[in-house]
């Protein structure tokens, strides 16, 4: 959830979260939201108004930061994406920042068929990205689970078991929505912005091919990581799948977690000569 503690009638919500973009978040990252669409289609799970879906979630708290008059961004634990229609029309979009932990549950439930990441495009290129490479290291027997867990999640069961299984169809008024806003940026681009699409391409093929080589594009930061509990960064640690020690301490295991983000140095002379 997205929750800003000073909006009014004369600065709404959506002002203070506009003011908020870019700015660096405690994680060290610049702050940025990821919008995400309820596959409608889903007859198992039906959104509604005001709908949450909990999990290891990152809720951003917006806040005026009376120094300087701009915004101070905080996060909570434990939190959650809230389901609302725009105006009362449309499809449910959920909303909530794109941080390393809110990455890992999107990785998590990216085949799980109740949303689609709508924006940005690079956070879908990570996510997706990210899920590849964890499915392409599970052996056949934990590849044919979670194709089973997949399965049987969007799957609708008929009055009689013997039935077969039905599928859930996603929902099309998704593609539908895709397809219209590529309609007016088609209709919108001139040259400039074509050369700006090509740029943006680019970073999401060079995000990709970073995340294949070991590193990470939503990262945690040396400043924030050297501010936790020793018992938060080993956690943070074990979720990352870093192997460490009783004996090893925090400034050590920070420092496993800054390197693992990064690229393993390549030994190939022809990577390394260019």
């Amino acid at each position: 959830m997205i929750n800003v503690l000073k909006a009014s009638r004369a600065h709404p919500a959506e002002e203070w979260i506009a003011m908020a973009v870019g700015v660096t978040d405690p994680y060290g990252n610049p702050f940025q939201l990821i919008e995400l669409l309820w596959n409608k289609g889903n007859k198992l799970r039906r959104a509604t108004e005001y709908m949450k879906t909990r999990g290891d979630i990152d809720d951003t708290i917006i806040t005026a930061d009376e120094v300087d008059g701009g915004v101070k961004i905080s996060y909570r634990k434990n939190g959650s994406v809230m389901w609302i229609r725009k105006n009362g029309i449309g499809p449910y979009v959920g909303e909530l920042a794109r941080t390393p932990k809110n990455i890992q549950f999107l990785v998590t439930n990216y085949r799980d068929g109740d949303w689609t990441i709508k924006a940005p495009l690079s956070a879908e290129n990570e996510v997706r990205a990210l899920y590849e490479k964890w499915y392409e290291g599970l052996t056949d027997a934990q590849k044919d689970a979670e194709e089973k867990r997949i399965r049987l999640k969007n799957t609708h069961y008929q009055a009689r078991r013997d039935e077969p299984i039905q599928p859930v169809v996603a929902d099309k008024a998704i593609e539908a929505e895709r397809a219209k806003s590529l309609a007016i940026k088609e209709a919108q681009l001139n040259d400039r912005e074509l050369e700006l699409e090509a740029r943006e391409k680019a970073l999401l093929d060079a995000d990709a091919g970073l995340i294949k080589e070991g590193g990470k594009v939503t990262t945690y930061s040396k400043r924030y990581l050297s501010g936790l509990r020793h018992t938060e960064i080993k956690t943070i640690a074990k979720n990352l799948g870093i192997a460490t020690k009783n004996t090893d301490k925090s400034e050590t295991v920070i420092n496993m977690i800054v390197e693992s983000q990064k690229p393993p140095v390549s030994t190939d002379p022809e990577k390394v000569t260019g």
